[in-house]
């Protein structure tokens, strides 16, 4: 799924993770990539 999304991402011209995020939540193409499986969102530690 990865390598299908990065590619995917590749093809808009994105490359930030951020954005990549929001857009898998937003656009009916990327929830078809992810199989609508959110997301982790990883923080590093404080």
């Amino acid at each position: 799924m990865l390598a299908a999304l990065l590619r995917y991402g590749d093809s808009l011209g994105i490359h930030a993770s951020r954005q990549m995020a929001r857009v898998c939540e937003e656009r009916v193409e990327a929830m078809a990539v992810t199989a609508r499986n959110p997301l982790q969102r990883h923080r590093a530690a404080p």
